[in-house]
């Protein structure tokens, strides 16, 4: 994947993390208000205890965000007819035959998709022997396959990560709680330790919330892209070999 690649998907994960913000505070400052307004007399409000939470919910807002973010990105752009186009690949196969070599090489140029980029490198190390050409674009093609499933990845990542950090919050919420006995001694309430108590299990569901959202996201977009890639290697394996046969030095 090149600088350029790179360039572009960073500044369309940024797009979407902007998104995920003017989506995610809305949503959750309105859920907040409903629930304070249901309950005011039944404990600490939504709000309240996501502030509880502490420096360990902020880490996990922020993977929130970032989840939602991957989440948007991949289902804009993880898709059959924008990574493996049907007609571009029926078209460049289709010159490929007629030996068209430069408008061949004119379409992936102008053409941002895995066959493009895979033929492409193919083309341009044309004149070689068959044997480099054909390791010049089973690596391009496995470069741009990691690209795609280092970015899914993260969500599975993000999914491991946020129970724990979550378990850690609670761990740090419940000494937290616990040393009111050290201090009160025996005239400590069970009002005080419940309230610590309660703040301490937000982390937890905070954590178990991103970690469900974020592997619900995996599993879904990880069959998506098993078919994307399927699909993209039927189209390369039939580019290569007219790549391949039109080779002068084959």
């Amino acid at each position: 994947m090149n600088k350029r690649d790179l360039k572009k998907r960073g500044c369309s994960l940024f797009v979407c993390a902007v998104i995920a913000v003017f989506y995610l505070v809305p949503v959750i400052s309105a859920y907040a208000a409903g629930v304070a307004a249901d309950a005011p007399q039944k404990g600490l409000s939504l709000l309240q205890l996501i502030a509880s939470g502490g420096i360990i919910l902020a880490v996990l807002g922020v993977m929130s965000i970032i989840t939602v973010a991957i989440v948007v990105y991949c289902g804009l752009f993880f898709r059959p007819e924008k990574l493996v186009p049907n007609d571009f690949a029926e078209d460049l196969v289709n010159e490929l035959s007629k030996k068209q070599i430069a408008s061949a090489k004119r379409m992936c140029e102008l053409s941002n998709n895995l066959v493009a980029k895979v033929a492409l490198a193919g083309i341009q190390n044309m004149g070689k022997d068959n044997q480099v050409i054909s390791e010049f674009m089973e690596h391009k093609s496995r470069e741009e396959a990691t690209g795609l499933w280092r970015l899914l990845n993260y969500l599975s990542d993000i999914a491991n990560i946020a129970p724990l950090l979550g378990l850690l919050g609670t761990v740090i919420g419940m000494i937290q709680a616990f040393s009111v006995i050290a201090v009160e001694g025996s005239v400590v309430k069970p009002v005080m330790l419940a309230v610590g108590v309660s703040k301490a299990m937000v982390a937890t569901a905070g954590g178990l919330v991103v970690a469900l959202i974020a592997m619900a996201a995996f599993s879904v977009f990880r069959t998506k892209l098993q078919g994307i890639l399927q699909r993209a290697e039927y189209h390369i394996k039939d580019v290569m070999i007219l790549i391949l046969a039109a080779n002068k030095k084959g």
